[in-house]
Formats: C-alpha cells, structure tokens, sequence
C-alpha cells in the first residue's frame, strides 16, 4: 500500500516539475468589488390563543448577504488596452447577490396543538416559514457581456432580475439589449421565472397566494354530480425535516414557468423618454396527483376535467405597459410629467393609470398625481378573490431640498364598492422637517419631526415622531420617540374589531460605526408600547463589510 501511494507523490512531483519548467502565460484578471452584510434580530411577537393567557413567541433571525462583482473577466478590455487599440470590443463581468436566511427562535421552532392528542412542528402547519428558517437564495446572478456588434448589442445570461415600472419578474435564462439608434433601445429577455421550488430559489418572488399547506384539488364525483374542492390528500408521511414541512404539498407551485418579454424603449427625444413592452408568463396545468384511483371517483386531475376543459396551459401573467416621461427647463422651472398604463391582458382590465407630474424651481417641487389602481394577481392566486377594491386616488406633494429639507404630502382616495355599497373616501396627510441644528464637539446635530393623520378607509389614525442624530452618516447616533393614535370605524366594529380607540408608542436609540475603510457596525435597540399595555424590546446588529480594491 505504502509504494504504490510514494509512486503516486513521484509521479506529481514529477509533473509539477514539468508544469514549472514550461513558459509561463500571463494570468488571466479582472477588477472586483464585494459587499457583504450580516443581520441579526431578536424581538418577541405576541400569540393569542383562545384558553389560556396570551404568548411571547421569539423571533432570533440571522440574515447574511453576499454581493460580488466581477469586471473584465479574460483581461479583454485590458488586451486592448496594452496592444494601443482603444476600438470598442467585448467586456465579460458578473453580477450576483446571495443571501443566506435562518431563524431559530420559537416563532419556527415552536409545536403547535392540530389535535386533542396531536401536536405538530409550527413548520408543518404553516410552510411559509420556511422561508425564515433555513433558505438559501441566489437573488439574482448572472454574467454579463457588453460591447458586442460595435458596442449596440449587450448580452446577459443567468438569473436576471429586471426593475421596470411594470414590476419585477426575475428569472433564470437570457437578455439581450440591442442599441437599433442613438435613442431607441429593443429588449428581449425569455426563460424560466423564479419560484420558490426554482434552484436557489426566492420565495418573495412566488406568484401564487395560495399558502402551500392549504393548497387545495378538485375532487371528482360521481355520474352526474357536481365535485368540490378539498384539501390534497397525501398517502404517507414524508420523513421528519428540520428546516421543511412534512406536509406541504402544492404541486401547481413545482410546475416550471417559462416567461417572455418585449420592450421598445427611447431615451431623450425632443425631452421625452417612452417605453412599450409585453410579458407573459405560462406554466403547464397539473393532472393526477397518484394512481387513477386513489380517490373514491377516478382522479382527472388537479383542476375539474370532466369534460375535457383543463388546458394543457394556463397563463399565469400577461401584462402590455406603456410609459412615457419627459423633462423640460421652462425659464426658472422644470417640468417632468409621466404617464404610465398598465393592462392585465390575463384579467381583461387596466390594473394601473397614472399621470402625475413634477414643477421644480430651485430647492422647492410640487408634484400632483392621479392615479387608478385595480389590484391583480397572479391568475392561480386566491387574492384575486379576497384582494383589496379597485380604487382612485389623488395626492400632491411638496418637496424640499437644500440645508433644511421638508416634505409634505396630502391624498384622497376612494374605494369602490364602500360598506352601504356605494364609494369609500380615505384621505389623510403627512409632513416630514429635517434640519442641522448646530455643531457638537465637532459633529454635526440634526433634528427631524413628522407627523400623519389618516381618515382611512376601516378607521383613523394619527401619529408624531421626532428624532436628534449627531455626526456623520459613517459614524453616528440616533435617539428617535413616536406615537400613535388609532380607531376603527363602523365597518370594523361591525367585523368584531371594535371601535375603541388605542395609544402605542416607540422609543429606539442606534449607533452606526466605521471601524475601517470597508468595515461598519450598525446597532438598533427599540422599545415598544402596544395598545393593549404590553411592552416589548427588540434588538438589531448588523455587520457591513466591503471591499474594492481597484478604486
């Protein structure tokens, strides 16, 4: 055993020998630049049962985030950069952000009653907290190549997560960005959209609403009758998982689900910026769950097929968005309107028209907007049952910018379909004043005030804050008090919530430290008084580390 293993080192020490005797090949390089930030919470959150006093369930999260980028990957830029030739050519980079959740207080690790003889983990009555007990997710990440075709045409592979008006969708394939003119620009993206059961999936960017332990199929009966709903049956017990839930099945949730989109977009012409684009999103319909029989009627499927009327597809989003904004100086003043609208082509409706715009002279704006809302979702989802009315609304806000800053902002909004049927006013409005106040040992002291009133729709409210911070934003501290004031209204007496009117209060006091270049500590200590007298501490650590090294 011992010669064969010597013969092996020799025949390394060999090689290696070679390998350094060979010329050498510049290495390849690139520039970088990392980010990485660690989170840690503790706070208790109250839990009411209906024998027996009330509970302090414990939060402890611990978040960490992990941003790496990555430019000239193959020193191709640099080449050229040292032959003399400074003509436009490929540039390879990468961008990426991983996060790593976990919780590990009782809010996940706690057992809950199902039963007179039965208790089960938290985790496998409500699936969603997985999320926070143990999740690893790439939140997007991709290698990006630009300067392609004389620098018109940019390409993106990965998981890519674009930000639009119109909302954003990741998902894990291709972009392409193609400069046609100086000023109009065609994108076209296509892959698989991000799901929770996606690799290194992200749960936040789940379309559907359904929670997965209440995920519900259809129940075929017999000849003639009419099928329900009920929730899946499953046929045994998966094994005990820590971080999981045993009993979460939702298989519409593990389906793939391809997504396109379209865009035209022009920049600065004449002033005006517009954008024309089209996304869909579709995933294959879900058929039996088991064997034919497993159920008393032969199963046909997740979804009712008695007639052969479940699609082989179903469209889970399709959305058109137009947008269009411009800028202009009119003497002393500059005028940026906007105008969007977005059409659900899934739910035959408009679901959002704005038209707002911004007068701006020196350090003072004024920016009126109207806006028409109809809230969708995704075409599986059960909030498009129980989401929130269609409504209108109207707001102004001043704005101001210089040694002092203010802003104040006032709205109306109306509901439709209100309690008596008819339309539901909410207005309210809200002001926020930040001002330096004078130097201490060197350090500058601000000061800053706020306040809100809010007749809305379910109630009124009122609340005030205040806050001194003293020193810079690097290396600071803060001590911040509000208070709020609440009360339902009719409706929510009528729902059982009462009318009665309820006082909380905060006080918090945090610190943020520069230890060194690339390397910050911020630390938050929050004290709480609910309406109902209890009290409660919550405290917050985070670790911010950074590093670029070729800036």
């Amino acid at each position: 055993m011992v010669r064969p293993m010597v013969r092996r080192l020799r025949g390394l020490c060999a090689l290696l020998a070679v390998a350094a005797l060979l010329p050498a090949e510049p290495a390849w390089g690139y520039e970088f630049w990392t980010r990485a930030r660690t989170t840690g919470e503790a706070y208790e959150l109250r839990g009411f049962r209906l024998v027996g006093g009330e509970l302090a369930i414990g939060r402890r999260r611990l978040t960490h985030t992990l941003t790496l980028v990555l430019h000239d990957l193959g020193d191709l830029a640099r080449k050229r950069r040292r032959a003399g030739r400074w003509l436009r050519g490929p540039v390879v980079s990468w961008h990426g952000t991983l996060r790593f959740d976990h919780d590990f207080g009782t809010f996940i690790t706690g057992r809950l009653d199902a039963g007179p003889t039965m208790r089960q983990d938290a985790l496998d009555l409500i699936p969603e907290l997985e999320d926070s007990a143990f999740a690893l997710s790439l939140l997007y990440g991709h290698l990006r190549i630009d300067g392609l075709w004389n620098d018109r045409l940019r390409l993106a592979l990965g998981r890519i997560a674009p930000l639009s008006a119109d909302g954003a969708l990741p998902f894990d394939g291709a972009e392409l960005r193609m400069q046609v003119t100086d000023h109009v620009e065609v994108v076209v993206s296509g892959g698989l959209a991000v799901r929770e059961a996606s690799w290194l999936g992200v749960a936040a960017y789940e379309l559907d609403g359904t929670p997965g332990a209440s995920c519900h199929e259809y129940v075929e009966a017999a000849q003639g009758q009419p099928g329900r709903w009920r929730l899946i049956e499953r046929g045994e017990r998966v094994v005990d998982g820590r971080f999981s839930s045993d009993f979460e099945l939702c298989p519409q949730r593990q389906v793939r689900m391809p997504t396109a989109s379209l865009s035209l977009v022009t920049q600065e012409i004449s002033g005006v910026s517009a954008q024309l684009g089209y996304r869909v999103a579709m995933s294959r319909t879900v058929g039996s769950l088991g064997p034919p029989d497993r159920l008393h009627e032969p199963d046909l499927g997740l979804y009712p097929d008695e007639h052969g009327q479940a699609p082989a597809w179903g469209t889970n989003l399709e959305q058109v968005l137009a947008t269009a904004h411009g800028r202009w100086r009119l003497g002393e003043f500059t005028v940026a309107p906007l105008v969007l609208l977005r059409a659900s082509l899934a739910h035959g409706v408009v679901d959002r028209a704005e038209l707002s715009a911004e007068l701006t002279r020196g350090a003072h704006s004024l920016s009126p907007q109207v806006a028409r809302l109809v809230p969708t979702f995704d075409t599986d989802s059960i909030w498009n049952v129980f989401g929130a009315a269609p409504s209108l609304e109207l707001s102004l806000t001043y704005r101001h910018d210089g040694a002092w800053q203010a802003r104040a902002l006032s709205w109306a909004r109306r509901y439709d379909g209100g309690a008596s049927g008819g339309a539901a006013w909410a207005a309210g409005a809200s002001s926020e004043l930040a001002r330096p106040l004078a130097q201490v040992g060197g350090r500058p002291l601000h000061a800053a005030v706020g306040a809100l009133a809010d007749a809305g729709y379910g109630g009124q409210r009122m609340a005030c804050d205040g806050e001194l911070r003293l020193g810079a934003p690097r290396s600071q501290v803060a001590a911040r008090g509000a208070l709020v004031w609440a009360r339902g209204d009719a409706a929510a007496s009528a729902a059982g919530d009462g009318e009665r009117a309820t006082v909380a209060g905060t006080a918090s006091a945090r610190a943020t430290l520069a230890l060194s270049a690339g390397v910050t500590v911020h630390s938050l200590l929050e004290l709480r008084r609910a309406g109902s007298g209890e009290t409660s501490l919550r405290a917050l650590g985070v670790l911010e580390l950074s590093l670029e090294p070729n800036r």
